[in-house]
């Protein structure tokens, strides 16, 4: 039996992947341990997993203000999950650990303390040498043996902080292939965002990338951080851009999202593997994004995309986009597609995993 920690406290793009392998995999043979979130629950409760079991102890993000008291209050939850996993670990007979989410490797400590563990831990973040995240993973590095990094820009940056490039797997997310789109270029062009609005996803990026385009802009978002909307809001007004702001997207209704784009414009600032540049070409819709992380391993330049640096490229940008023929985006669009089934198919996943779960 496996028992995956997954003490996130909303549902974010490595929720959704891992449930995409869950659904394909032996459901059986998984127990999930998470937090007391509702949603979070009702989440991997539709996945139908052997058992999922909710605690309040496990939430890292939980009680995390500066105040004493919630730094309190969290380390006292910390403590108590000791209890919760080593009574999860026998009353589940379990043989190995998978933990979804970067922060999660604090319990590593704890599965450790049951001999005969063996820990898995994914990755997916960028971890910076100086931040508090890299130190958190270094103190507790001893306890892993396996990290699970979701793309060669977080190898690279697990290495850069001192951990053994033997101990990390390279593991891409994939999805289930869906077949090629036939898709011709709209005489309006229409440009699409998907992603938080916050300074990371960086929704303003999207607004200028409109303004001097001239295209249409379609931006879907499932949450705000501070003021970010309303920021976004008034530069629309103000600059008299075509944005249409639809909100959340739920995911039965993700392939309409799509079929109404001509490209997907990805301008983050940070992004280990963007799943929304997955989904995109996924459904033949080719994407512009930023020169970061993981994005040059997913976008090919001209092939099934284009790369920018920074704001000063978008008019050769915008200029190549402006002298593509229908030809030549229906080839754009296939290679998208074409992208998933070779490199980011989740059969390979599923086989890769399962090499180190299930076998």
């Amino acid at each position: 039996m496996i028992l995956i920690i997954s003490g996130n406290n909303i549902i974010s793009g490595a929720e959704y992947v891992l449930a995409d392998y869950l659904k394909a995999a032996d459901k059986n043979k998984f127990v999930v341990l998470t937090s007391e979130i509702k949603e979070v629950i009702n989440f991997y409760e539709k996945l139908k997993v052997n058992k999922v079991i909710s605690s309040i102890y496990l939430t890292p993000s939980g009680a995390s203000n500066n105040k004493i008291i919630g730094k309190v209050k969290k380390i006292y939850r910390y403590m108590l999950s000791k209890v919760l996993i080593e009574k999860s670990i026998k009353k589940y007979q379990i043989e190995k650990v998978l933990a979804n989410n970067t922060t999660d490797i604090i319990y590593s400590a704890w599965v450790k303390k049951v001999p005969g563990m063996t820990y898995y831990q994914y990755i997916h973040d960028i971890i910076h040498k100086e931040s508090f995240l890299g130190k958190v993973i270094k103190k507790f590095d001893k306890n892993v043996d396996k990290y699970f990094a979701v793309s060669k820009a977080v190898k690279d940056s697990l290495c850069s902080i001192g951990i053994d490039e033997n101990k990390i797997v390279i593991i891409y997310n994939g999805l289930l292939e869906l077949d090629y789109q036939i898709k011709n270029k709209k005489d309006k062009m229409v440009f699409g965002f998907l992603g938080a609005l916050n300074e990371r996803k960086s929704p303003l990026t999207f607004a200028d990338f409109i303004e001097k385009s001239g295209y249409k802009g379609i931006m879907a978002y499932h949450m705000c951080e501070g003021d970010m909307e309303n920021k976004v809001k008034k530069r629309i007004k103000k600059k008299n851009l075509d944005i249409k702001l639809i909100g959340k997207v739920e995911r039965e209704n993700i392939k309409k999202f799509y079929d109404s784009l001509d490209f997907l414009l990805v301008p983050s600032k940070h992004d280990p593997l963007p799943t929304v540049v997955l989904e995109a070409f996924n459904y033949s819709i080719p994407v512009v994004g930023r020169s970061i992380d993981g994005l040059p391993e997913m976008i090919i330049e001209d092939s099934n995309g284009y790369l920018f640096k920074d704001e000063q490229d978008f008019p050769e940008i915008i200029s190549k986009i402006n002298d593509i023929s229908n030809e030549k985006y229906r080839g754009m669009c296939r290679n998208a597609n074409d992208t998933i089934k070779n490199n980011f198919s989740l059969h390979k996943k599923i086989c890769q995993l399962n090499k180190f779960l299930l076998e």
